[in-house]
């Protein structure tokens, strides 16, 4: 930028200046350039970039409209050269402005400057802003406090609110978004009595982003702000939890008040087995990350109350307690941070934060009716045989656990083995099972389809299916080729087992098939035993576990989207092409690298864990070990007959594999989605693949 295109874009948006002003900004320039060479004030020395990138960027409070000219109070800290508050003098000299810098050399060029400026009503100390925020001179005496790019935000507040009279206001001004230095910044902000009144971005006339964070004092700030020098800064007043450890600390804090429950005798049958701590850990770590591996079976130990708890148990670990507390919030009326909103977001797949609050009602109303209709049709089957009141218990607590994808049943040692030719459990549960782990992001988009389908006249199916999202479609069709292919293969490699199905009917293989590829999606419900199928079957199961189901739903594994756009991804080195696509739409590339980092960082797990279970277990079968170690960190919860075999050390490394498969791959998610993007550009080099 020009001098001349800097008057010419303060003239645009309402500020002649005079040729004395310009002549200011002139001088300021040289002195700079000058001054520079003897003191380190600034990176930035060539003309247009200190045009643009101090002097513009500096004024923008004023020309955004949060500073005016008039007789005020403005202090800056840690100004160095003078920005922002020396450009927003010369354009608003009647402000009166002080500055605060811990380096005395940059003092002195301060002076020099205002003398070279002649500039009136400007005062220079050297000094720590800690310092001189403990001092009523200067202490609640500003109008305005401005910083740019001094610290982050929970520091800052700190540093500057204390200066503000009540009603005054704090100017920050950042380089970039920054709403998760707004999301830290809470507490701070709470305990200094400010509040963010205005959070904007925008953009230099180059196009480089910005951003100003407004925060007003409402309050007197308590004497014991701000603190000793340098306290701010080591000890920030409040780090809060990144979402990464809210939603981590959330599985263990239910997992820790559940084990404690179900340990109680109140819980248990009279003459329930001996049981201990660990046991009732491991099986709560497997409820609440929905995964259906068990030490014992839930129906010879707990009773009605701890039965009960069970299903609480597996409906957090479903839904996910985030989801919860979020709702929990929004029935107390409480507005979310940003953070927050970007952790349910992300947690739920849905990238629409205006209708969330609709969103999250919607996915739970869905929840309802799913888990109260199929539990309806079970009763069918479950009053004549259980009576009335444990056939309708049974039928909600089975329905619970199939939409979660929990795995867990409460109908005896036997579990659902019995009802392997029973053509109602089968199909209700397999219904349920795919509901949960399709996702209520496709559930809420095929709603909406159907409603246009039907507003919309004539009707035309053309209709129905353009209407539906792209991730929706990814999601049916990658779904629907994994069960047809699981149990196609399933049935081939199983129809001649006598172990297994090779003594049904036709009908009866293909069903029991069809169960066991929906199962393996990471639901654990079995009617067959897996130590009499065929070890290429039990490798075929293994495959479709680790797939799992859909994002933002209540299955587990990398997720059918990984799936696809790691085939995807082949076919387009396959065939030639340039970037991987979807009915004609391209995948982005931030996104292919989000899966393949997924997929590393879950095979990295899998593989410490099972090398574990190896170190634990030398004794028992590799590959029983490999289909444990899988089914658990896919929150599968199917098992060679293995889990109640297992040490203590085992059990453990099982625990782990459960509870960092069922928060992993969301927490990786995350962290990658709060990173900041570093655009990095280097020659190209070639690296030799074989």
């Amino acid at each position: 930028m020009t001098p001349e295109e800097f008057y010419q874009q303060l003239s645009q948006q309402g500020f002649d200046l005079s040729d004395k002003q310009k002549q200011q900004f002139e001088t300021y320039f040289h002195l700079l350039v000058e001054w520079n060479q003897k003191i380190n004030l600034t990176a930035i020395t060539e003309k247009e970039d200190v045009y643009l990138k101090h002097f513009y960027d500096s004024v923008a409070p004023v020309l955004q409209g949060n500073i005016t000219n008039q007789a005020i109070r403005l202090l800056d800290i840690g100004a160095g050269a003078g920005f922002p508050s020396i450009p927003i003098k010369i354009l608003c000299p009647e402000i009166d402005v002080t500055i605060i810098d811990s380096l005395n050399k940059r003092i002195q060029f301060l002076n020099l400057l205002a003398e070279a400026l002649e500039l009136d009503g400007v005062h220079f100390y050297h000094g720590r802003a800690e310092d001189f925020g403990q001092d009523k001179t200067f202490r609640a005496t500003y109008d305005i406090v401005t910083a740019r790019a001094v610290a982050r935000l929970q520091v800052l507040t700190e540093l500057t609110i204390p200066f503000l009279k009540v009603g005054g206001r704090l100017v920050a001004l950042k380089a970039s978004a920054a709403e998760e230095e707004l999301a830290d910044a809470q507490n701070a902000m709470k305990l200094l009595f400010a509040k963010v009144i205005e959070n904007k971005h925008y953009t230099l006339p180059n196009g480089d982003p910005r951003q100003m964070t407004v925060l007003e004092k409402k309050k007197e700030t308590p004497n014991k702000y701000p603190r000793k020098p340098g306290m701010p800064n080591k000890k920030p007043l409040y780090k809060s939890l990144t979402s990464i450890q809210r939603l981590t600390f959330s599985f263990i804090i239910v997992i820790i008040i559940g084990s404690l429950l179900l340990s109680m005798p109140i819980t248990h049958y009279p003459d329930a087995p001996a049981t201990t701590y660990l046991d009732h850990l491991f099986n709560v770590v497997s409820m609440v990350c929905v995964t259906g591996l068990s030490v014992f079976p839930v129906a010879s130990v707990y009773n009605g109350l701890g039965q009960v708890i069970v299903i609480l148990l597996m409906q957090i670990g479903g839904l996910g307690l985030v989801t919860l507390i979020s709702v929990s919030l929004y029935l107390m009326r409480r507005r979310m941070n940003l953070s927050e909103q970007h952790l349910l977001q992300s947690a739920l797949n849905y990238d629409n934060s205006n209708n969330l609050r609709q969103y999250l009602f919607s996915a739970y109303k869905l929840t309802l009716v799913f888990e109260l209709a199929m539990a309806v049709v079970l009763l069918f089957d479950f009053i004549p045989r259980f009576g009335v009141g444990h056939g309708i218990f049974n039928a909600i607590f089975l329905s619970v656990s199939a939409f979660c994808n929990a795995g867990f049943d409460n109908l005896g040692d036997a579990s659902l083995r019995p009802f392997v030719l029973n053509p109602l459990i089968n199909i209700v549960l397999a219904i349920l099972i795919f509901s949960g782990g399709i996702g209520f992001a496709v559930w809420l988009d095929l709603r909406d389809a159907v409603k246009r389908f039907l507003t919309d006249k004539p009707y035309r199916f053309t209709t129905f299916s353009r209407s539906l999202s792209n991730q929706t479609r990814l999601v049916l069709a990658t779904t629907g080729i994994v069960l047809l292919l699981g149990t196609v293969l399933s049935w081939l490699m199983e129809y001649k087992n006598p172990k297994t199905i090779g003594h049904y009917n036709i009908f009866q293989q293909w069903m029991v098939s069809f169960f066991q590829s929906v199962t393996m999606r990471t639901a654990g419900f079995s009617t067959i035993s897996y130590v009499d199928t065929h070890p290429v079957t039990n490798v075929l199961y293994m495959l479709q576990m680790i797939i799992g189901g859909a994002p933002g739903g209540t299955a587990g594994g990398v997720k059918v989207t990984a799936a696809a756009i790691t085939f995807l991804l082949f076919k387009a080195e396959l065939t030639g092409q340039t970037e991987v696509t979807f009915r004609n739409r391209v995948i982005a590339n931030k996104v292919i690298k989000q899966t393949f980092t997924i997929l590393i960082f879950f095979f990295t797990i899998l593989t410490v864990g099972y090398m574990a279970l190896l170190l634990f277990e030398p004794h028992h079968n590799p590959l029983a070990l490999l289909f444990e170690a899988i089914s658990a960190i896919a929150t599968v919860g199917v098992s060679m007959d293995l889990t109640p075999q297992l040490s203590t050390g085992g059990r453990i490394v099982i625990m782990v594999l459960m509870f960092v498969g069922r928060v992993g791959p969301i927490t990786v998610l995350l962290s990658l989605l709060q990173r900041k993007r570093k655009d990095i550009h280097y020659a190209q080099t070639t690296i030799n693949m074989g």
